[in-house]
């Protein structure tokens, strides 16, 4: 297991996050409900020295905001200097994500640190919502000293409404199934270490047939924040069919893939959904298939496997998770 999977994801929990967030003017100008959305996807890691947080060449759709200690930006993989120091109060990741491309460098902490993950859908709305944080985003990009890499040099304008909302599923603000299969092909052709998962919930048809089409919709929407809060900040999640999603696992094996599957279905287990008029939704259970990228396959024959890994998982009784 890498250092970057040994790193803990976990919820703010006693730390006052929407405090530390104003001494840094991140909420600067936000109102309170999306003060209220945005914070409650964040997420806070702990690292200890040497974990890396952004590898480079590898995918990363968060932005990370420094709360304490230091992160260094390496260019080079075995250089040992950093090109740049990133302290409390300053972001990084913002250009892999800005510019959709893999990251062009790696991040380590130089010592003992604590980070704030946003989300990429979390970081465009803070973009839209707070003129104070684009500035000063805008700011901090312009100042961060760029070598001659092309991936450095090479800026691109930022995504138009238009094309942001093309990348994303509507009903549940995580991406859309094009994306996902983008993403996947671009990790199949790079030959680099990843798992998928395909999950699918129970019985999705009794809830609209028992409650309407609007609670189903909540159902699928609730069950993505859950993904959502559930993945590491290096993961991603699609909307994949009508009552499937994907998940898109960097430097995870099958069994890691397998272990995260089996975490969001206890999750799942535990919880009960209501909608906007409190009617409490009847518990659901997901049952998923993991797969992992096998040097030279490609992105078609890993979803595929991972598809037929998730049909033994129904067929085998549902509410469980089978992995190749």
């Amino acid at each position: 297991m890498s250092a970057l999977h040994a790193i803990e994801a976990s919820r703010v929990g006693d730390v006052d996050l929407g405090e530390l967030l104003r001494e840094f003017d991140v909420l600067a100008g936000l109102d309170r409900a999306a003060r209220e959305e945005i914070l409650s996807e964040a997420l806070v890691r702990d690292l200890d020295y040497g974990d890396t947080l952004i590898r480079l060449g590898a995918p990363n759709r968060s932005l990370y905001l420094v709360l304490e200690g230091k992160l260094g930006v390496f260019r080079q993989a075995m250089a040992t200097e950093p090109v740049a120091v990133v302290e409390a109060g300053q972001t990084v990741g913002e250009l892999s994500v800005l510019e959709r491309r893999p990251a062009p460098a790696s991040v380590m902490a130089l010592e003992a640190s604590r980070v704030v993950v946003f989300s990429e859908t979390a970081f465009w709305r803070l973009i839209d919502a707070s003129h104070a944080f684009a500035a000063r985003l805008l700011k901090q990009v312009s100042e961060r000293p760029r070598g001659s890499d092309e991936t450095f040099t090479r800026g691109a304008p930022p995504r138009t409404d238009y094309e942001r909302a093309a990348m994303y599923d509507a009903a549940t603000a995580v991406y859309n199934r094009p994306w996902a299969d983008e993403t996947i092909e671009e990790l199949a052709k790079r030959d680099v270490a990843f798992s998928v998962v395909r999950l699918e919930v129970d019985d999705f048809e009794k809830v609209g047939a028992e409650h309407g089409r609007a609670a189903s919709d909540v159902l699928l929407a609730k069950l993505a924040a859950l993904l959502t809060r559930t993945l590491r900040g290096t993961d991603y999640v699609a909307r994949y069919g009508s009552e499937e999603f994907i998940l898109i696992l960097p430097e995870a094996k099958a069994e890691s893939a397998a272990m995260v599957a089996e975490r969001v279905r206890r999750a799942l287990a535990a919880v009960a959904f209501e909608t906007k008029d409190g009617t409490v939704l009847p518990r659901v259970t997901i049952s998923a298939g993991a797969a992992q990228h096998e040097t030279g396959q490609g992105a078609a024959e890993l979803v595929a496997k991972a598809g037929a890994a998730l049909a033994r998982a129904k067929e085998a009784g549902r509410n469980r998770v089978e992995r190749v």
